[in-house]
């Protein structure tokens, strides 16, 4: 207690009567002396209690055991000291303040003097607050979990402008006359109160409830007090009316009356009131408030927030005691200021129903699937000698061939590897899996990810869902980011068009034991369904594959005849460069094929050096001999034997077999004079790059897709959107270094950096839409929500040119010269739009 003494100081202080107020313990004085040193010692502890304001809100689990096991014992330890401090032992005295001291800093230590409005605030003295009953509580809002997922579509989160100008928020009536603090107070609630709209946040602190310690799920009702901590429903109202707790925070033990008192003061009741009476807009509000903190009507009146709400309450947009006009003024102009700017942002981004192209310099430089992609410079005049893979390369194959693939893998576990039978009845979804993505062999996840390994967080599945519990993904790896060695030694990466139902059949067991309880091992199921799939492409070495078998006896229902192809391959031999075919293919299964695709059997005169069997990518390394492979009767005669060593290739022959170094010896061909073309990065396209320096270019069929989806008007208006948020969002954080903006008291600058933040989930919202107009689950083949793919980086370094199909190449002349674009970097200066320029140029 701070008690002062009459003897030695006479009459007791005007601030020790302030201090002692409502007191109901009997009062005691000491010397004046030890008084200061309390006052001193309080005053340490509000400014200790001050700082915590960086701090996060959220308590940890086992702050919240010990602040419930600290519960009974500090008020005892309070009364110990007041019965002390009535005898005036110095010895005593000094040992209770030492004792006062140890009891602030355990206080603080679990949160109890945690930073809260001052007027609801625990006393420090030990003075009871008011009770509660249920129609208090009732007063409390209710909040809803939601978890940081992407909105679904029904959320109607981005209503176009025709619907918000059809529905327009109706005004809060103003309190005659309202005082400069109250009228700033009364329009920040009307901006969080009047939210209909949904949103998410992501929270990772506040996820149990601080009485019973049972984790917070999905769409649970919660809670609020005005101290912004939310509990289970059941769990608070018991507390809050039982005899022995009552009327304070389980956590911070803030007065639950008081802190309603506090609102009302500032026109909460009235705004409430007022709301209540007029129907609620059926329409969001501005994205940078529904982010801040989503509410919704219920029948009773109450509010529903969602999981912002634990961070972002009430009680953040009180101001402060020190508000004066001229800083509430301000307060509204930056606040004001900010979301003119979203809303501006929002409606030169959605209003127009496409991005239009506004010359015809840029109509003829928007991209289609028929053009050819540069990442680095190439002059096809100096490109003497051109290299093809088969598959997914000169041969285009149906949708019925991913679906096959995943049925004869299917049933190669059931029959040969004793899978359970039940596992028959999956059928392929063509519309799960992409091409790039990674399966970890420790944990079973499916993801997608970025040039710095780094996992996109909103990929990550288990079977056919989502991963929800992303605290696995920081307990393993300690965040998103993966080393080099746990990719290397760890992942499965899905990179070519045959991994794409094999990633699918992998998610589909998946859920299938996840959901019977059969235990496995992630591991063992990657190496099973591997190896099923390289029997059915590779067989047993002397007849034909399974899956050739299969595509040859009906070819017409998995092949694309393509005889245009064979044209252009006939004009580059006429043009004087020649041709090789490289693949991994067997000879039976490639005659078939070619012979099918262009419509003629002597396909083999179009090739100078036709190799199947190669073994790609251990044949660029490996010291494997060439072998003459023997052809059908009627063949040209080749003078080697299929038993003898081949050191010449002759025109009109196949081999199979043989390695980079001899292949470059016997055909002489100049490293910097090869484009080799090929689907797969690191079987085709890595080796060469790295080992001879060849030109290379890849197939990447996922292309008209991707192209489909980028000139969208629903692309267009994203990609605008969430640009134009960004560089909103920069030019407002440079505003928080003016010397205007650090005159704003603490809690306006909060409510500053709360917009800021509703900034960022608006743009973490159109990210997932983005990414939902590609993919569902895995988003786009190129791109994660914030960096490139891991696998468009690849296609980066490892090929000088890239398209979505072999015959775009007959489109371009022998001596066309491929330039990139210029990417720019971070700290280069922005180029003003070239392409309007040149539209300058082409009207001369």
């Amino acid at each position: 207690m701070v008690i002062t003494n009459t003897k030695e100081c006479g009459r007791p202080t005007d601030e020790f009567l302030e201090l002692t107020a409502g007191l109901n313990y009997p009062v005691t004085f000491v010397s004046e002396k030890v008084s200061k040193e309390i006052i001193a010692m309080r005053d340490q502890v509000l400014e200790l209690r001050r700082q915590r304001e960086a701090r996060k809100d959220g308590l940890h689990r086992f702050e919240f055991v010990y602040v419930s096991a600290m519960d009974d014992g500090l008020p005892r330890l309070r009364h110990m000291l007041v019965r002390i401090l009535a005898s005036t032992h110095v010895l005593l005295t000094t040992v209770a303040v030492l004792a006062i001291l140890v009891y602030f800093c355990l206080a603080c230590s679990v949160g109890s003097l945690r930073n809260v409005p001052r007027e609801i605030a625990p006393s420090i003295f030990g003075s009871r607050p008011e009770p509660v009953d249920q129609a208090t509580i009732e007063r409390l809002p209710l909040v809803q979990v939601e978890w940081d997922v992407p909105p679904s579509d029904s959320c109607r989160c981005t209503p176009s402008v025709d619907e918000e100008s059809r529905h327009e928020t109706p005004d809060i009536p103003s309190q005659p006359p309202p005082c400069p603090e109250k009228q700033v107070v009364q329009r920040q609630l009307a901006s969080i109160i009047q939210t209909c709209g949904a949103s998410s946040y992501s929270f990772t602190d506040e996820v149990m409830c601080a009485i019973c310690l049972g984790r917070y799920t999905p769409q649970e009702s919660l809670r609020l007090l005005p101290c912004k901590h939310a509990f289970h429903q059941k769990c608070i109202d018991a507390w809050l009316l039982s005899k022995d707790m009552t009327v304070h925070c389980p956590v911070c033990k803030c007065s639950i009356v008081d802190g309603l008192r506090l609102l009302d003061k500032h026109g909460y009741n009235e705004i409430l009131n007022s709301l209540n009476q007029d129907p609620v807009p059926d329409v969001p509000v501005k994205p940078a408030a529904s982010a801040i903190l989503y509410i919704n009507y219920l029948q009773n009146g109450l509010a529903r927030a969602s999981a912002a709400a634990f961070n972002s309450t009430l009680g953040r947009w009180r101001p402060h005691s020190c508000y004066t006009t001229e800083s509430a003024e301000r307060s509204v102009r930056y606040l004001q200021q900010l979301q003119a700017r979203y809303d501006l942002a929002r409606e030169l981004c959605l209003k127009d129903p496409v991005c239009p192209a506004s010359t015809d310099a840029r109509q003829h430089f928007r991209p289609t699937a028929q053009d050819i992609f540069a990442n680095t410079e190439v002059q096809l005049s100096k490109v003497r000698t051109y290299g093809l893979d088969l598959d997914y390369t000169l041969a285009s194959y149906t949708e019925k061939l991913p679906e096959t693939i995943y049925t004869m893998i299917r049933d190669v576990l059931v029959n040969s590897m004793l899978y359970p039978p039940a596992l028959k009845a999956l059928k392929y979804d063509s519309s799960f899996a992409i091409r790039g993505i990674s399966y970890d062999r420790e944990t079973g996840w499916l993801f997608k990810l970025d040039s710095n390994y780094n996992i996109a967080m909103d990929t990550i599945h288990y079977g056919r869902e989502p991963l929800r519990d992303l605290e696995d993904v920081f307990a393993l790896h300690g965040g998103p980011h993966l080393a080099p060695d746990y990719v290397k030694n760890h992942l499965y990466q899905l990179n070519d068009m045959y991994s794409v139902p094999e990633a699918t059949l992998l998610a589909d067991i998946i859920q299938y034991f996840s959901d019977n309880d059969i235990s496995f091992h992630p591991r063992y199921l990657a190496e099973d369904i591997r190896a099923a799939g390289e029997y059915i492409h590779r067989g047993d070495g002397v007849s034909a594959s399974p899956l050739h078998a299969t595509i040859m006896n009906n070819i017409g229902d998995y092949l694309n005849r393509a005889p245009e192809l064979l044209h252009i391959l006939e004009s580059l031999k006429r043009e004087g460069k020649r041709l090789f075919l490289l693949t991994n293919s067997g000879y039976k299964y490639v005659d078939t094929v070619l012979s099918y695709m262009f419509n003629t059997s002597d396909w083999r005169d179009v090739f100078d050096v036709a190799i199947v069997s190669a073994r790609k990518p251990g044949w660029y390394l490996s010291h494997r001999p060439f072998r003459l492979v023997p052809t059908r009767s009627g063949a040209r005669a080749s003078s080697v034997q299929p038993w003898e060593l081949v050191d010449r290739f002759e025109d009109g022959q196949v081999y199979s077999g043989g390695n980079l170094a001899s292949f470059t010896s016997i055909t002489g061909y100049a490293d910097r004079s090869v484009l080799y073309i090929g689907d797969h990065v690191y079987s085709d396209l890595r080796d060469p790059t790295i080992q001879k320096g060849w030109f290379t270019g890849a197939i990447v069929s996922e292309l008209k897709h991707e192209l489909s989806v980028g000139q969208s008007a629903e692309y267009l208006r994203y990609v605008r959107y969430i640009q134009l948020i960004e560089k909103t969002l920069k030019l407002s954080q440079q505003e928080t270094r003016s010397q205007s903006f650090m005159q704003l008291t603490a809690g306006d600058k909060e409510s500053y950096r709360l917009m800021l933040e509703a900034g960022r989930v608006e743009r973490r919202r159109m990210r997932w839409k983005l990414r939902d107009l590609y993919n569902p689950h895995f988003g786009s083949v190129f791109r994660t929500s914030k960096n490139a793919s891991l696998f468009s980086t690849k296609v980066q370094a490892y090929s000088n040119i890239y398209t979505a199909d072999l015959a775009n190449l007959g489109a371009y002349p022998s001596d066309y010269v491929f330039y990139p674009k210029r990417k720019t970097q971070a700290h280069e200066c922005l180029i003003p739009d070239v392409d309007d320029l040149l539209g300058q140029i082409l009207k001369v």
